[in-house]
């Protein structure tokens, strides 16, 4: 039996794998991290891995292999392009038990959270409850030239909060949402085309926890021909790289 923790800039996750699977999950906000006491999690398992902090005993694990390592986990493929969507989102390829860095965006997970606060004074994790069926403050391509361009349908986004006359608090909700979405969608996208690659794992918290995070995901993919793969425990995706590596 082996844990994984993942120390990282907005959470702390915790997961315990055995058999090939994830028996134990835990989290908390990194700076509320104190809830977890990452030594008392760590007794009792044959190895403990961890990214981004420090805990005797434990073996340290990069982030990038640890990504690939989860991917690969959560998937149960053996080549792939993740984009785990935690504060930021890296594009990480895994192949053949190796892990490559593509790059990635500074947009994801982190950048919800903020313009969440900032705009709107509300947390995260209440965005898509605020936003209901709203259209968001976006202008679509539609709207700049009457129909879809190509293989881009009128519905698609032409500019995030360029339609602001007017917008409700749940349009702005909205659109904090798909600009975060489109953005890494797209951005992953390429990364995938460039590497002959037709499905993307997205995972991180943002994937997991956020339908509309998905749904937009998935139709931006789409445009590309790029089929969007959400895994279960898409959150753990670190910290189940870090088990499985430790």
């Amino acid at each position: 039996m082996r844990c994984g923790i993942d120390a990282g800039a907005s959470w702390t996750d915790a997961v315990a794998v055995e058999g090939g699977k994830i028996i134990g999950r835990a989290s908390a906000r990194s700076s509320e991290a104190t809830r977890l006491d990452l030594r008392e999690l760590a007794e009792g398992f044959d190895s403990v891995g961890i990214v981004g902090g420090k805990l005797e005993g434990a073996k340290k694990i990069g982030e990038i292999a640890a990504i690939a390592a989860g991917a690969a986990f959560l998937s149960g493929k053996k080549r792939g392009l993740c984009a785990n969507v935690g504060t930021g989102t890296p594009f990480v390829l895994f192949e053949a038990g190796k892990a490559r860095h593509l790059g990635g965006t500074g947009v994801g997970g982190g950048t919800i959270d903020g313009l969440a606060k900032l705009l709107l004074g509300a947390d995260a994790a209440k965005l898509e409850k605020i936003a209901g069926s709203a259209r968001g403050a976006d202008l679509t391509v539609r709207d700049v030239v009457g129909s879809g361009i190509g293989a881009v349908p009128g519905d698609a986004t032409a500019a995030n909060f360029g339609r602001i006359a007017g917008a409700t608090r749940a349009d702005v909700a909205a659109s904090i949402i798909k600009l975060a979405a489109e953005s890494v969608a797209v951005s992953a996208s390429f990364a995938a085309r460039s590497e002959g690659i037709r499905e993307i794992i997205f995972t991180g918290r943002a994937a997991a926890k956020n339908k509309m995070f998905r749904a937009r995901v998935s139709a931006a993919c789409k445009i590309f021909g790029i089929g969007a793969v959400f895994p279960k425990d898409a959150e753990y995706c670190t910290a189940a790289g870090a088990a499985v590596l430790a």
